[in-house]
């Protein structure tokens, strides 16, 4: 998931000033003030952690996006960042981890906690361009704050004075930088962490209107009007609203006023955010998301306490869910959006995933946070179920270049029969060519027929992909079908008509940053007419049909 996003020239221009007069060595006077010596008020934290990560922790050892970290010497850890890049920075120095600290419990994780907040004060004290960036520094007071309980229990005095010394100084610098911050949710996170200041230090409650004041923008700019977020991304939907969630908690608690656009937008998001669930219970693979944990979806969903189905058309973020049976697909039917959003998203329309009950059959490949060319090579349109055209993407994945100028949907739901049709245009600036997919889901949900049209010249390759999920098995089948075997044992047969069905190596990045080998079906052909059609189907298979090999 990608939550960087480019700034205006006017953002550059500010935070550049701003950068030369945060680096001279009399500002850290000017985040002297006032410093509690107790909270005022404890935000609620449900939001669970991973017991065995914490444990490794505990244990001297963090690893994270492709990083490994020695906890064991905390004097030293802070120390690595130089070469780091920016996910495993953003995870080690927003504290995070705190919450795998806590779900690992006792003593030894509470001495643990501590000596990372100190060490990392002494070491990171005092203004520094990476790691007190907006977004990660509003993570840090957040976790600081709202766990404070447990890495402080039992501490003395002079750990407690430290602790709100720096956790002062980060807030008011916060509060300076806070227009500094990257368009998208990381804005949320810096609301929230404004929130929590105001409502916890007694000294700050400007920290608390300034939030509030934030926090109606950023709702109106981010919140589509189905509940989706505007980067397309489901995992940064979730992310949002386990913000928004937090923001509201807080108010509620500290027994203060909650605006009724914040109501408005946890209500719309709740169904949006169920949309995107497979049967599994994790998230689809669209912009950027991976699958996600389902406990914490299960657990966002419980704490925003609204009740709603989900949707069955999202139209303002452009995606379909189509279900009959245990049969359930999610359509990409929309185009990247506008810069900022777009500065991750990735080249898919069209695409799809597929999964049978609890079972992910179709899948797009993910996206990782790794060093190196994966990120790159994730967002472009052969990572995706659909089509591509001569190599090329369907959208530049590059921001404020080419991408569909149109596309257009029709859905028709009718006596057991679901038809979506659509089409895009993002292959007719560099080839002349037009896409169109039309899928039926259709025999309660056994059975998907599909057809891809090619309006343009000839003489253009271009591949269809069906990415499988890395627990199914493909067997090639006498008469050039596939057999696609569930783990559950269930059969489903991949037939395609004059066009023969390989079966590929493939990749999947549905867990963060732990990629793992599967296959991919894919139809190649090249255009012969002004109109050139690809037929494809998948249907549940009641019986064991014969492989090439005889099984």
């Amino acid at each position: 998931m990608n939550n960087e996003h480019p700034l205006s020239p006017l953002r550059v221009l500010r935070r550049a000033l701003g950068t030369l007069a945060y680096k001279t060595p009399f500002y850290d006077l000017a985040l002297r003030g006032n410093i509690p010596s107790a909270l005022a008020f404890l935000p609620p934290d449900p939001w669970p952690g991973n017991a065995a990560t914490g444990r490794a922790i505990i244990a001297g050892q963090f690893h994270t996006s492709g990083f490994s970290f020695f906890t064991a010497y905390t004097k030293t850890l802070w120390h690595v960042d130089a070469g780091m890049g920016e996910a495993p920075l953003a995870a080690l120095h927003s504290f995070s981890f705190l919450h795998d600290l806590r779900a690992a419990g006792g003593d030894d994780a509470r001495i643990m906690a501590r000596s990372l907040v100190s060490s990392w004060i002494d070491a990171h004290g005092g203004w520094q361009e990476r790691t007190w960036r907006p977004d990660i520094l509003a993570r840090r007071i957040s976790v600081w704050i709202s766990l404070h309980d447990f890495y402080c229990a039992s501490a003395d005095d002079a750990f407690r004075s430290q602790v709100f010394l720096s956790l002062s100084q980060q807030l008011r610098h916060l509060s300076r930088a806070a227009a500094d911050c990257p368009p998208g949710i990381a804005t949320l996170s810096v609301i929230k962490a404004l929130c929590y200041g105001g409502l916890c230090f007694p000294a700050e409650e400007a920290r608390l209107v300034q939030g509030l004041r934030l926090l109606e923008g950023e709702l109106r700019t981010q919140i589509l009007p189905d509940g989706g977020h505007v980067s397309r991304d489901p995992e940064q939907l979730l992310t949002a609203l386990i913000d928004l969630i937090d923001i509201r908690t807080a108010l509620r608690a500290a027994k203060r006023p909650v605006p009724e656009t914040l109501g408005h937008a946890i209500e719309r998001m709740v169904p949006a955010l169920r949309f995107f669930r497979h049967g599994d219970g994790g998230l689809a693979l669209f912009n950027g998301a991976n699958e996600g944990m389902p406990m914490l979806i299960d657990m966002a969903l419980a704490q925003a306490d609204i009740r709603g189905r989900p949707l069955r058309s999202a139209t303002a973020s452009h995606f379909e869910r189509i279900s009959l049976g245990k049969t359930l697909l999610l359509v990409d039917t929309g185009a990247p959006p506008r810069i900022p959003a777009a500065s991750g998203a990735h080249a898919g329309t069209f695409s799809f995933e597929m999964s049978i009950g609890r079972q992910r059959l179709i899948t797009n490949c993910g996206s990782t946070s790794l060093p190196g060319e994966w990120p790159l090579v994730l967002r472009g349109t052969a990572a995706h179920s659909t089509l591509i055209m001569a190599d090329i993407n369907s959208s530049s994945i590059m921001p404020g270049t080419r991408k569909p100028a149109s596309t257009q949907v029709r859905r028709e739901d009718a006596d057991g029969i679901i038809t979506l049709e659509g089409s895009h245009d993002g292959y007719k600036r560099p080839l002349g060519m037009i896409h169109t997919r039309k899928i039926i889901l259709e025999n309660s949900g056994e059975t998907l027929s599909g057809e891809d049209t090619l309006e343009g010249p000839i003489g253009q390759p271009f591949t269809i992909r069906f990415h499988l999920h890395p627990d199914v098995i493909a067997s090639s089948l006498t008469g050039g079908d596939v057999l696609l075997r569930l783990p559950s044992g269930m059969g489903w047969r991949f037939h395609s008509e004059g066009v023969t069905a390989e079966i590929e190596d493939s990749v999947y990045f549905g867990a963060p940053d732990s990629p793992r080998k599967t296959h991919q079906i894919t139809l190649s052909g090249t255009t012969g007419h002004k109109e050139t059609k690809t037929f494809w189907r998948l249907s549940h298979e009641a019986r064991k049909p014969k492989t090439e090999a005889g099984e």
